[in-house]
């Protein structure tokens, strides 16, 4: 009887989406995506603007309904997952996925928190723009999770966390009240900073309607390399001696240890492998470049960046900080290098799934 009062009650909200009340179209929004958490939710609501989050939040609010906020849900912890009562709500952002405005002048981007990643990676370097925030769930997370979560992805070194990467915020509190605090200022020291309570609160203060990010030139060229340290402390002394070298240019450090490449192996078809051997710690190292002259070849024909990275990781060979070593030569090397990185999250899946059914093996036996 109460389940058909709130199907009514949401029914009578208007949404331009109707809410999903069967439980079969339910399954990939109550489930997180490693598959190791499934809940009940009574509806799935995909509002499509703030305005209908808004009233949702205050329907929910006045008869003291649970609520899950969930953008792209490929949370590794279950975080987006409703719980087993079935007593709750979802509201999924997918359908507010504008860009309410561009401007190039001041390097900013305001977007509904629906906006895929990815996409917005592609809307800004068509402007020879960057947005460094980078994961492996880019082609499906949403930026609203991303800052709820405040993800810090493969290029927090250089540039920060997702905190970091935002100017300003609109938010829907839980009683459905907005707040605009949308501003493309970076120089702003004016009181309260309201919208950083919001970055990292996963959803309970409130949810993310809308972002201003701060937006950065796209590098000119970006040099891929792999190496290979013996143990975790070469690799902490290995940043150091590159940041020395490439100060303020090292987009990515990726730590990669041997169980990473072991599992990796068993899970990714045709993988390649970087170096002859299986890493003990492997390493993953981006460093950018902005100036024509480092990039274009000299009268031998050689890049000067590469020469410099070659003799640095000459020396370091030299001091057995790393143990062997290889710079991508070309695109293709570089996507085969990041696409064994990007996929972690999907062997691990895969690992745990083996996992499971030799557990159901093992009791069937």
């Amino acid at each position: 009887m109460q389940n058909n009062f709130l199907d009514n009650s949401l029914k009578s909200l208007n949404l331009k989406t109707p809410p999903i009340f069967d439980k079969e179209e339910q399954a990939k929004y109550v489930k997180d995506w490693r598959e190791q958490y499934v809940g009940q939710a009574v509806a799935v609501l995909r509002p499509v603007n703030t305005k209908e989050v808004s009233s949702i939040l205050k329907f929910a609010h006045k008869n003291k309904i649970d609520v899950v906020p969930q953008g792209g849900n490929t949370s590794l912890c279950g975080a987006a997952t409703p719980d087993q009562t079935g007593k709750s709500i979802i509201i999924s952002l997918e359908k507010m996925n504008n860009v309410r405005a561009f401007n190039k002048e001041a390097q900013t981007i305001t977007v509904d928190s629906g906006m895929i990643l990815s996409k917005i990676h592609e809307i800004v370097e068509e402007q020879n723009l960057f947005f460094p925030l980078s994961l492996g769930a880019q082609g499906s997370c949403m930026i609203g999770g991303n800052l709820s979560t405040n993800a810090g992805g493969v290029n927090v070194l250089k540039y920060g966390n997702t905190r970091e990467l935002c100017l300003g915020l609109e938010i829907v509190l839980p009683d459905g009240k907005i707040m605009n605090l949308l501003s493309e200022l970076k120089k702003d020291n004016t009181g309260y900073d309201l919208k950083n309570l919001f970055i990292g609160a996963e959803g309970t203060l409130g949810i993310i309607t809308a972002a201003t990010l701060k937006l950065f030139q796209l590098p000119k060229m970006i040099t891929t390399l792999f190496v290979e340290a013996d143990k975790i402390s070469n690799a902490i002394k290995l940043l150091n001696v590159f940041t020395s070298h490439f100060p303020d240019r090292i987009e990515s450090f990726e730590l990669m240890p041997k169980s990473f490449w072991n599992i990796a192996k068993n899970n990714i078809d045709n993988i390649v492998m970087p170096l002859e051997k299986t890493p003990e710690m492997g390493i993953l190292i981006d460093i950018s470049s902005f100036s024509e002259n480092e990039i274009i070849p000299d009268k031998n024909g050689q890049i000067p960046i590469i020469d410099t990275i070659e003799n640095v990781l000459e020396t370091c060979l030299e001091s057995a900080l790393i143990s062997d070593a290889t710079i991508c030569k070309n695109e293709s090397q570089k996507k085969s290098i990041w696409s064994i990185r990007e996929a972690g999250a999907e062997s691990e899946k895969k690992e745990l799934q083996k996992s499971k059914l030799i557990k159901c093996l093992k009791h069937d036996i």
